[in-house]
């Protein structure tokens, strides 16, 4: 094209004129191409380069392309060269240590963003806040930096103050007029909602980014990005067909972004499977992400511990191993993340004896507070339902009793952590059944019924039926002695 015509004519004779186009191809292949097509014109790019500036600009660039792809190590190394180039001494000692203090910026955020990515979270905060009297104020030029910010304060669990970072991105991108940036904001916005456990909410907001995205011709990257997200709040909403849909057409995107961007796909699509009882469909999307190298921590973590979740282990071997892998892959200070896992090791570990039991609940109160005080319902309403269960498994019944009282008040578009629906009211009507409460028991059981057969009946393909309704414990108990329609029975 002509774009391409002009590089090879400049490179030889006009270095500074080709990087210039180099720069403006990787912006124009990554929105037509996908996330990978930059990385050859940025690599001519960074050799043509001829001064600090130039150089810097270039790695910030590939840093941002290589987070794109899911490759923490690739990302942080850019960033890394970045940020050394730029920290040079300034002739002013009161303001930024750099005379490049915009490119110095976003090194900051690229660096601080790909350590949290690589399972850093707490160096990627100590960075932050080493440079934050310089960086935070601005003057920003980026709307997506700005929403980075928010997506690292969305792992840390920190959701409100997220949330602030990302409307002042937004504010931003409206104000550039440029829809893509406004997208990407958008799209940061929709993974800090969903990890907040408000899918509904995400939805909303990624309709809202393809809207934006319509009005940019070509706009390939932002579109592959918010479909696993559509994917990922429609599978937590329950519309496991929708889900499975757009699942599909993201595997078939990630295909050409990186082989660990398709295995964090396929990941999903296996925590769906898990989630409506087609543990054979689980293991076969598990599979090759498990054999997969260099996967951000947090996925590969989640990854094993689904594979923990789907054997059928001993109550002592199953606390054991995700201890275990908590110990090696938990990386404590990206609390978004960690607390689910926490959560989860909890419940298995309430199960064990009173002693521990009682320690599991002080430790699920202690998360809940942390919790409410960051904004972040997700966790708060799963810390609710494990503190509950693990107070009852202590003899604490009044407790229990106030805990599981806290769970009915949940708003229905509020999804608890790593809790599925029909979980979530089985746990509740076992427990008012050990309080001495049947007719709560029996609400809670009426509630979880209702959403199956909703489920069944709107959101899931009657060949799954079967396995949403008998494979999975929660659901045959909360469906044993009722009356069985059709759909129950259908193979």
């Amino acid at each position: 094209d002509a774009l391409a015509h002009a590089i090879a004519h400049t490179e030889a004779d006009a270095p500074a004129l080709a990087m210039a186009l180099l720069l403006r191809q990787a912006r124009v292949v990554v929105e037509s191409d996908g996330i990978a097509a930059p990385l050859a014109p940025l690599g001519r790019a960074l050799l043509l380069a001829g001064s600090d500036p130039e150089r810097i600009q270039v790695l910030n660039r590939l840093a941002e392309v290589h987070f794109n792809r899911l490759m923490p190590e690739a990302s942080r190394q850019s960033a890394e060269q970045a940020l050394s180039l730029a920290l040079q001494p300034a002739a002013d000692k009161t303001g930024p240590p750099t005379p490049w203090p915009a490119a110095a910026a976003e090194a900051v955020v690229r660096l601080h963003r790909a350590l949290c990515l690589g399972g850093q979270a707490a160096p990627a905060e100590q960075l932050w806040q080493q440079h934050r009297h310089w960086v935070e104020p601005g003057p920003w030029h980026g709307a997506e930096l700005v929403s980075d910010r928010g997506w690292v304060l969305d792992r840390l669990g920190r959701s409100r103050d997220a949330r602030a970072w990302h409307q002042r991105g937004l504010a931003l991108a409206l104000a550039s007029g440029r829809p893509v940036d406004e997208a990407v904001v958008l799209g940061n916005l929709a993974q800090g909602l969903l990890l907040a456990g408000e899918p509904a909410a995400a939805e909303q907001v990624l309709g809202q980014a393809a809207a934006s995205g319509a009005r940019h011709a070509g706009l390939h990257q932002a579109n592959d990005y918010h479909r696993v997200g559509l994917a990922s709040a429609a599978a937590a909403q329950g519309h496991y067909d929708q889900a499975l849909g757009l699942f599909e057409l993201a595997l078939a995107d990630s295909q050409h972004q990186s082989p660990i961007a398709h295995s964090s796909v396929r990941l999903r699509r296996a925590l769906l499977w898990a989630e409506i009882g087609q543990t054979a469909r689980a293991l076969t999307d598990l599979a090759p992400v498990l054999a997969t190298e260099a996967l951000p921590p947090w996925t590969a973590a989640r990854a094993r511990r689904l594979a923990l979740a789907l054997q059928a282990a001993p109550l002592a071997d199953s606390v054991d191993c995700l201890q275990a892998l908590l110990d090696e892959t938990g990386d404590a200070a990206q609390w978004g993340q960690h607390g689910p896992a926490q959560l989860a090791l909890l419940r298995l570990q309430s199960q064990r004896s009173p002693a521990d039991a009682e320690v599991a609940w002080r430790l699920a109160r202690k998360l809940w507070r942390r919790a409410v005080a960051a904004g972040h319902p997700g966790l708060r309403w799963a810390a609710h339902w494990v503190a509950a269960q693990a107070a009852l498994a202590a003899g604490r019944h009044r407790a229990a009793g106030r805990h599981a009282g806290a769970c009915l008040r949940r708003p229905a578009d509020q999804v608890p952590a790593e809790l599925p629906e029909g979980l979530w009211w089985h746990g509740l009507r076992r427990l008012w059944l050990a309080l001495g409460e049947p007719a709560r028991a029996d609400q809670a059981r009426a509630q979880g019924i209702a959403w199956i057969e909703h489920t069944v009946q709107q959101h899931l393909a009657a060949h799954f039926h079967r396995g949403f309704c008998q494979g999975l414990e929660a659901h045959r108990q909360l469906l044993a002695g009722a009356p069985q329609p059709g759909w129950v029975a259908q193979p």
